[in-house]
């Protein structure tokens, strides 16, 4: 018989493969000013997992602020082509961050 995951192993599938894949974040840079748009839906739909559900570990949050982290002191070029990109989702997901901290 199938088995059907939870909502918690979903989002934990879902923020490893998605949210916190540094090759799916290079992908959607590569798309522009959507892909960025993209990033900040990701992190959003998080946050508003964690809101409605509680279903959201933080090590999420944790591993996303850091892998963020390492992204924009490490490497400012990719901290300036997100800004570069799409400056709105930029600061959005600087927002989201504050939110969800």
């Amino acid at each position: 018989m199938p088995q059907v995951p939870t909502l918690a192993e979903t989002i934990r599938l879902d923020a490893r493969t998605k949210l916190l894949n540094s090759k799916e974040h290079e992908g959607m840079l590569n798309s522009g000013y959507e892909g960025v748009l993209e990033i900040e839906k990701k992190l959003a739909n998080s946050v508003g997992w964690s809101a409605t559900s509680g279903q959201v570990d933080n090590w999420v949050y944790e591993e996303a602020n850091s892998e963020s982290q390492h992204s924009f002191k490490m490497r400012d070029a990719q901290h300036n082509r997100l800004m570069n990109t799409n400056l709105n989702s930029f600061s959005k997901l600087v927002k989201i961050f504050w939110e969800a901290n």
